[in-house]
């Protein structure tokens, strides 16, 4: 079977050796649990803090065909992990995050795949960059040839004098009716 970016980023997961681990965009938690686990392989404990509407998302946000898992099967789900103490935040993360980043630790590795209308997503990007230090890894979900949902335009705006940033590969490729969507992780440092 082919890896795909999910893939990637649990081979990513080994590299960063996180502690605190914090998602934007949770769904129904699986990303979380394979990175909870690789990092248990290094760290313990470890500290996840995920962020999430926990119910379908707006049309605009393009997930609105994802039904997510309720906050409290997601929590049941991660806290049943030995060694992993699970933070959940309810809410669109444009209140959310503005109101808890005062109250969170810097984090080791932030993944990135909540809303994906480029006004959440720079307002997403914009608080998690806050919880970077020199040794933290932002991934970004969804950096995709379609420049009208999704990450790309931010990441690619972003200064490079302060900022690494690898598109990895591989390229998870989609056919859909308007043509070919190819989507992929931006692994974003500070310099």
């Amino acid at each position: 079977m082919k890896p795909t970016r999910y893939d990637t980023l649990i081979e990513q997961v080994g590299v960063v050796k996180p502690q605190y681990i914090m998602e934007v965009g949770v769904w129904n938690g699986e990303t979380a649990r394979r990175m909870i686990r690789e990092a248990l392989r290094y760290k313990n404990p470890v500290e996840y803090f995920g962020f999430d509407l926990f119910e379908p998302a707006p049309v605009y946000e393009d997930s609105a065909s994802k039904t997510p898992l309720s906050k409290e099967d997601i929590f049941a789900k991660l806290n049943s992990i030995n060694d992993t103490i699970v933070h959940l935040f309810k809410g669109n993360t444009r209140e959310t995050l503005p109101a808890e980043i005062l109250n969170l630790p810097k984090m080791d590795l932030i993944w990135l795949d909540g809303g994906h209308s480029i006004e959440t997503v720079t307002s997403d990007a914009n608080y998690c960059i806050r919880l970077m230090h020199p040794k933290t890894v932002l991934f970004f979900d969804d950096y995709r040839n379609d420049l009208n949902l999704g990450c790309r335009p931010f990441v690619d705006a972003l200064d490079r004098a302060v900022f690494n940033v690898t598109i990895l590969e591989p390229v998870d490729v989609f056919k859909r009716s308007f043509g070919r969507l190819e989507v992929q992780i931006a692994r974003v440092t500070l310099k």
